[in-house]
């Protein structure tokens, strides 16, 4: 999925150099995007964290 969403907006970038708002609205979505999977990545690591802290309780 991330895949699809990051080579649809690098498709539009190249497509619409010229066009300042649609780039900017881009960034925007390309940083929302990243921030997301950012936090995605971390929510797995911390439960992962949780889960080895449970089994150490044990």
């Amino acid at each position: 999925m991330a895949y699809s969403i990051a080579k649809t907006v690098i498709n539009i970038v190249l497509k619409t150099e010229s066009d300042n708002e649609l780039q900017h609205l881009i960034n925007q979505m390309t940083d929302f995007y990243v921030t997301m999977i950012q936090d995605t990545l971390r929510m797995k690591n911390a439960i992962e964290l949780s889960k080895k802290m449970q089994f150490m309780k044990l």
